[in-house]
């Protein structure tokens, strides 16, 4: 209950919903507030002919949803067994701290790398566009079992993961931003509840990460009229960037961070 109640995302589908990105739909996940930090998680593996080689034993963690110290990226540390190892399962940090003293285990080695693993409930399978839903993976955190999805294939290690801007619209006379799934209503008549007017910046490397700003717009704004940054504001040959006229009337920014990462490719499994 406690990982459901904070791992930011509906399910036991966690539904692809749709947006805009440079004037096209995109489709996206929304895993809602998460931080940029990045948590480590220990992958064990041994010695083989041809170099390393993963073992039977599940990713371990030490913080799941709910912790402060929680976040769905994780830099990737590995640890070598060594012979004395008998299949022992390590199943938190002061287990492997256990397990080096013993010496069933070397000391964990950086990476430097990180992915985006975002632990849910173990119902919880993900949507995919033209494919069977994800199932989630098991890994220990904390002395217990849990499960997570992998998002990412491994990228270079950042201390914090950097966000790009998403600009969210909200009519003047409505207290909500344009977004089905959040109003539960069907807003552009299509049948279902999955669509957003979000509208995601992807000047930058998008990460999955996104600091929301939202646009008042006109009470008569209709629904997809906007779906492009370029829309809205316009940058001069200085690099000034200047809101389009009449496009919005006032802006508010978050502090949260949204982690909605974006479905373009098919996401890789463990490294």
């Amino acid at each position: 209950m406690r990982v459901a109640s904070n791992a930011g995302a509906t399910g036991p589908l966690v539904p692809l919903h749709t947006g805009f990105a440079a004037g096209e739909e995109v489709l996206y996940w929304d895993f809602g507030a998460q931080p940029s930090s990045v948590e480590p998680v220990w992958i064990l593996q041994r010695s083989g002919d041809s170099g390393p080689e993963p073992i039977d034993h599940p990713p371990i963690v030490d913080s799941l949803p709910g912790d402060d110290s929680y976040s769905p990226f994780r830099a990737l540390f590995t640890i070598e067994v060594t012979s004395a190892y008998d299949g022992e399962q390590l199943t938190s940090l002061a287990a492997i701290e256990d397990a080096i003293d013993m010496g069933l285990v070397a000391e964990p080695v950086p990476t430097g790398t990180f992915v985006s693993w975002p632990i849910v409930p173990a119902d919880f399978t993900l949507e995919r566009r033209d494919a069977e839903p994800m199932t989630s993976r098991p890994l220990f955190g904390k002395g217990h079992r849990a499960r997570y999805l992998p998002l990412s294939e491994p990228a270079p290690f950042e201390r914090s993961v950097s966000s790009s801007t998403a600009y969210e619209l909200r009519p003047q006379d409505q207290l909500a931003v344009l977004d089905e799934a959040a109003r539960e209503e069907d807003l552009n008549a299509d049948g279902d509840q999955i669509d957003s007017n979000v509208i995601f910046d992807l000047s930058g490397m998008p990460t999955g990460l996104w600091s929301p700003v939202e646009l008042t717009v006109a009470s008569d704004y209709t629904f997809g009229t906007y779906r492009s940054d370029s829309e809205l504001f316009a940058t001069d040959e200085m690099g000034a960037v200047t809101p389009v006229p009449d496009t919005f009337i006032a802006r508010s920014e978050s502090e949260d961070t949204l982690y909605r990462p974006l479905f373009a490719t098919e996401p890789e499994g463990e490294p």
